[in-house]
């Protein structure tokens, strides 16, 4: 059928004091805007962005909901928005786990994270790759232990493995992870 446009966009979870300035940011960075062409795609992307912004400021815990409601006469979908902040987080104790053949503390010196710095998702990216930057490492996981329960403290556990004597490492490429 033709395609339909989006009519209504609104939003819930963001009217605490101090948020409509974070929810005017989401606005202008996400996919779904009032008046354009609706494409299934911009939900998935449009959760994602969320995601990456609410972790960028220290919202760990936050979750994103997102329900479109389809009009096909109208032409038209109406879009809802649930955003929970959580609490604001902070880094707690990084666990390094797994068989190396280098002194730790030079392997914890190019972690960037921080036992009680403000938790920022691009920074377990940033350790993830000073990490492999050492060239002995095959592997690097780093998995925050969100807890269930919201604790505002997120422990972070960082599984190495070594890169084999005769292994070739050829390839690049990029990713994005929303923590969970």
């Amino acid at each position: 059928g033709p395609a339909s446009t989006i009519r209504s966009l609104t939003w819930e979870g963001l009217f605490e004091t101090g948020a409509a300035p974070l929810r005017r940011l989401m606005e202008r960075k996400i996919a779904l805007q009032s008046g354009e062409r609706f494409d299934l795609e911009y939900i998935e992307d449009s959760e994602e962005e969320i995601l990456y912004l609410l972790h960028e400021m220290h919202y760990a815990h936050a979750s994103v909901d997102i329900e479109a409601q389809a009009f096909p006469e109208e032409e038209a979908v109406d879009i809802q928005i649930k955003v929970d902040l959580g609490a604001p987080c902070v880094f707690g104790p990084i666990t390094l786990v797994g068989d190396y053949d280098a002194p730790e503390s030079k392997v914890r010196d190019v972690i960037t994270l921080r036992e009680g710095d403000a938790y920022k998702g691009s920074e377990l990216g940033t350790t993830q790759k000073e990490l492999f930057g050492l060239g002995i490492f095959s592997v690097v996981n780093i998995v925050p232990q969100l807890d269930p329960g919201g604790d505002p403290v997120v422990p972070v556990r960082i599984e190495v493995s070594t890169t084999r004597p005769k292994e070739l490492r050829l390839g690049g490429g990029l990713g994005w992870e929303n923590g969970k």
